[in-house]
């Protein structure tokens, strides 16, 4: 995993810990500095193909750290 791909892991953590529930890909953009939501589907389809992360396909919101990944 590279160091954005895990930037954008961390970040799901801290805020599901922080606010209780997960991030939209706005909050994810302006918490790393990133300029394109693009980016961030780009580096979330990484993160779900590696089997960190589950998402569910036009619902906001989605975003589910994985068992074992949550710590």
């Amino acid at each position: 995993m590279n160091a954005r791909t895990e930037a954008v892991l961390d970040c799901i953590k801290s805020y599901w810990r922080l606010w209780g529930f997960s991030p939209s890909y706005r909050d994810i953009m302006r918490g790393l500095n990133i300029s394109s939501p693009t980016v961030v589907a780009y580096q979330l389809a990484l993160l779900e193909r590696a089997g960190l992360i589950k998402t569910t396909p036009r619902v906001s919101r989605s975003i589910v750290v994985q068992e074992g990944e949550d710590a």
